[in-house]
């Protein structure tokens, strides 16, 4: 081709280029189509290239998806030959996209993967982590998630290796949508606070690059993010920080999404003043948008009659837009319409809801009054009431003859029954009140059920009804209401002797079923009794109510069943029965008592300070009170418990330098605990000394074979205990100074050489640290995971094996592997970097600067 025939072709691609990047798309449009024409007629396959991109990207702005897939199959017709895989890659990157906002995944999939073949065979590492990245949304939306995570994974290699800001905020930004994916779809699958870490990440590199239009997407997502988990004030905090970059750069769209969210995340935070001021702004702005197209489609008309004088039609074009332009005000109107009606309805509720307000309260005295009243009469019979019993009881052994003792027997029985009556009557009144609380004490209720399963037993017995107990509980001290527990069982049990007939069953059993901090009561009771009509059912447990059958088979005011429930609901537990007609009953009931704490004895006021922390576990508060006094004087810092178990509840978030124990204790003794904690990974490195009055030969090889330092016998000498203290402190201090020396000896070359030791523990700790070095997401939390012990405890112990916390331990061996790789030609500063963790080049070379005195470059200088 001739030289003035390729200049007329970049001269028309260039003013392709110009108007597309101005969002001229008419004039591009037009510039596209007569740069095709000239490079078809002139044989340029380059130019016709660049032609058919244009045209698939214009068509694809005005959402014109037919001419966009017609332009991206052209190239893939014409760019056969290898010299033009570029394009070709190109064109199929533009179908998958297309493919997939037709939500059409598998050929979205299909072209991202042909594209993936290309950029690998070119090499083209960044663009190849850009399409495993859409690849990545592609198999989400098609719920693969473990495909997501492997394409995902592959572009975050890419991306860190490169080290290119703006591929990294891309790939936190996917790995973000995809948590949150997971979040809403999968819940428990991830960590609820993964997906604000990378979107956190991804804003920090737009700020960076002080690219804030690419800073609104992620900040928006995070926002919906803390919308969905309720979390309104930092979501409400992200839509402000999208919507003040969005009105700086004056980004039109981008404000109609951010103030639909902000209205949606104040109406659910009901502030309904700040939910309607940014409802009112979204119809002002979706109106303004509305009024735009309008005068740009009147400048369009315009345009069209000077070209073409057509004025008939323009005329028709312009009735067109008044009645558009009417259409849009009648819109207006009706929306703020809207809005009103809105907002009145809000104060009406607004009324309603204190109107009701006021109503409950005044019914609420009124029941209040009526309840005193009710309790005041109750008080009041109950001593008349008293008067029957006493003189009917003193009567009855003077009695001889048996038709008085009889009558005297009768009176007494029915007594008896309404003062049972009465103080069902009261328990109701206690209820009822706001005031009734539990009275929760600590106390094991085997003992208790079973003294009534025996004292119904006998009842049943009496009335030739066969009693079947089965009672299965741990001997376990929990806190409950006895009173409350009992009455529970007793009415259940009562109702069913009263409604089993003779040669009836009746069965009871008691269970529990452990949680982690709480036991689950369950009782059950059931009968051969005469059973509860299905229509009936509904009712059962209402104040007053009886049954026909009730009615029919016993006597009675329907309190029983209404005050089990009532007590139930206290404990905050469950009841449901099934029952049928002439069948019987089965009542079931589950209560969740928590387990009792002993509380500790007194906490040291300085156990934050540098001082060595001692516990106590001692359960003579005398002996406890001195010890700590002591061990204060001389600079320590103290904790103390009552036994055993306290101390396993002190250990889950403290860890003491030493452990002071005896071994005679209630709930756990001291040789129980030290098998315990020595059998535990984060406790196991505690030095134990046993202070006992047990100080038998066997007391001694039992406690030290467990794992115990020193045993000293009852009674002790002060400064023994803070020599043997001190001693043992001393052999701990004397280890991090062996360890302190080998890692900073400058002779020793091999790092693996200096990360030494005879503890097993840490030795498993360095060499998870050398098998990971190359992975950027080494830290404390992934160790603490590996090493099978919580955070806080992994970071103190490995302090107080070494004198370095984890965190200055990882840094030192990829700064001493980083030397050696320097050292052994293994690559340049920036190879080196990433084979040994580090995702920033500038932030390796001031660590390895601060740590060696000298820099990278000057290393491989001294080679």
């Amino acid at each position: 081709m001739c030289s003035n025939a390729q200049e007329d072709l970049k001269t028309i691609y260039k003013n392709t280029q110009r108007t597309y990047q101005n969002q001229e798309l008419d004039s591009a449009k037009k510039f596209s189509n007569e740069l095709l024409a000239q490079a078809q007629n002139k044989s340029s396959i380059t130019y016709q290239l660049l032609a058919y991109n244009y045209l698939a990207v214009i068509a694809a702005d005005e959402n014109n998806s037919k001419g966009a897939f017609e332009n991206q199959f052209a190239v893939l017709k014409v760019a056969t030959h290898d010299s033009l895989i570029k394009y070709k890659a190109r064109a199929l990157n533009g179908l998958g996209v297309l493919y997939f906002t037709q939500k059409q995944f598998d050929l979205a999939k299909k072209f991202f993967k042909e594209e993936i073949s290309i950029r690998q065979q070119e090499g083209d590492s960044v663009k190849l982590a850009n399409n495993l990245i859409n690849l990545s949304s592609v198999y989400r939306n098609l719920k693969q998630t473990d495909s997501v995570m492997h394409f995902l994974n592959r572009a975050g290699v890419i991306a860190y290796k490169k080290n290119k800001p703006v591929l990294l905020a891309h790939y936190f930004n996917s790995k973000a949508n995809h948590y949150f994916w997971m979040l809403k779809n999968e819940p428990g699958s991830v960590s609820p606070d993964s997906a604000a870490k990378y979107y956190q990440k991804a804003i920090s590199i737009w700020y960076d690059q002080r690219d804030l239009q690419n800073a609104i997407k992620p900040l928006t997502n995070l926002g919906y993010l803390y919308q969905t988990q309720n979390n309104f004030i930092k979501a409400i905090a992200q839509f402000l920080k999208s919507e003040s970059i969005a009105d700086s750069l004056q980004l039109i769209e981008e404000k109609v999404v951010i103030y639909g969210n902000l209205a949606e995340t104040y109406t659910d935070a009901k502030n309904y003043l700040q939910a309607s001021i940014y409802f009112r702004k979204l119809v002002e702005l979706k109106d303004s948008i509305q009024k735009t197209e309008t005068k740009q489609y009147a400048v369009m008309l315009e345009k069209q009659y000077q070209l073409e004088n057509k004025s008939k039609t323009i005329i028709q074009q312009k009735l067109e837009l008044e009645q558009k332009n009417n259409r849009i005000n009648t819109q207006q109107k009706q929306l703020y319409l809207y809005l009103l009606v809105l907002i009145v309805l809000i104060a009406i509720v607004a009324a309603i809801i204190v109107y009701a307000n006021f109503n409950k309260r005044v019914a609420k005295k009124i029941e209040e009054a009526k309840e005193k009243f009710f309790v005041n009469i109750m008080h009041e019979i109950r001593t008349p009431l008293s008067m029957i019993q006493a003189p009917l009881k003193a009567l009855q052994p003077k009695v001889t003859d048996e038709e008085s003792k009889y009558y005297i027997s009768l009176a007494e029985k029915n007594a008896d029954r309404l003062n049972e009556l009465m103080s069902q009557m009261l328990e109701v009144s206690k209820i009822n009140s706001d005031a009734y609380k539990l009275n929760m004490a600590t106390g094991n209720p085997q003992m208790m059920i079973g003294e009534i399963s025996n004292t119904y037993e006998k009842l049943a017995t009496e009335k030739n009804i066969r009693f079947v107990p089965d009672i299965q509980l741990n001997a376990q001290t929990v806190l409950f209401d006895k009173d409350a527990l009992e009455k529970i069982i007793t009415n259940l049990l009562s109702n069913a002797i009263k409604y089993t007939p003779a040669n009836g069953i009746i069965g009871f059993s008691a269970g529990c079923e452990e949680k982690e901090a709480t036991l689950i009561l369950k009782l059950e009771v059931w009968d051969t009794g005469v059973g509860i009509p299905k229509a009936e059912q509904d009712k059962l447990f209402t104040r007053f109510f009886r049954s026909k059958n009730s009615a029919t088979h016993t006597k009675g005011v329907g309190i029983g069943l209404s005050l089990v429930k009532d007590l139930v609901n206290a404990y905050k537990g469950k009841i449901y029965f099934v029952s049928e007609e002439n069948k019987g009953s089965k009542f079931n009931v589950e209560l969740e008592l928590s387990f009792a704490q002993q509380s500790v004895f007194v906490h040291s006021e300085d156990t934050n300070s540098e001082n060595p922390l001692i516990l106590i576990i001692e359960d003579d508060e005398d002996i406890s009170g001195f010890l700590g006094n002591y061990l204060q004087s001389k600079n320590f810092s103290v904790l103390k418990a009552a036994n055993g178990n306290i101390a396993k509840t002190i250990l889950k978030n403290t860890l003491p330098n030493l452990i002071v124990t005896d071994l005679m204790m209630e709930e756990l003794d001291g040789l129980s605990f030290i098998k315990e904690i020595k059998a535990d990974k984060g406790l196991n490195h505690i030095p134990v000394i046993v202070l006992s009055a047990k100080s038998n030969s066997q007391s001694r090889i039992e406690v030290l074979n467990a794992g115990a330092q020193v045993f000293i016998a009852k009674p002790f000498v002060p400064e023994e205990l803070f020599s043997i203290i001190g001693n043992q402190l001393e052999l701990i201090n004397k280890f991090k100074t062996e360890f302190k020396e080998t890692v900073t000896d400058k002779e020793t070359v091999s790092p693996e050489h200096k990360f030494v030791s005879s503890d097993a523990y840490t030795q498993k700790l360095f060499s998870l640290i050398f098998t990971h070095l190359d992975n950027p997401d080494l830290g404390v939390e992934f160790l603490a995971d590996l090493m099978g012990t919580n955070r806080s405890h992994f970071q103190r112990k490995i302090k107080n094996f070494t004198g370095y916390s984890p965190s200055e331990i990882i840094r030192m061996i990829r700064l001493e592997k980083a030397r050696e790789f320097l050292l052994a030609n293994k690559g340049n500063i920036t190879e080196v970097a990433y084979m040994c963790g580090f995702s920033s080049q500038s932030y390796f070379t001031k660590c390895f600067t601060e740590h060696f005195n000298e820099t990278p470059s000057a290393v491989l200088q001294t080679k």
